[in-house]
């Protein structure tokens, strides 16, 4: 899943579907990036089962 151009696009698009892959078991986690972190994690959120955090280094990850 992703971006495969520098067109704007609707980052909660990718959030539910990243997100949908994980919950359905397809993969075991899922990497998000957008401008800050912090709308692909509150839209990751949104998704039953799935919990984003932000993670700015790898202490934090």
């Amino acid at each position: 899943q992703g971006c495969n151009s520098t067109d704007s696009v609707d980052y909660p698009h990718f959030a539910k579907s990243v997100s949908s892959l994980v919950t359905e078991g397809k993969c075991d986690c899922g990497i998000l990036i957008c401008g800050t972190g912090i709308g692909m994690s509150m839209a990751a959120n949104r998704v039953p089962g799935i919990r984003a955090a932000l993670c700015n280094e790898m202490f934090s990850a």
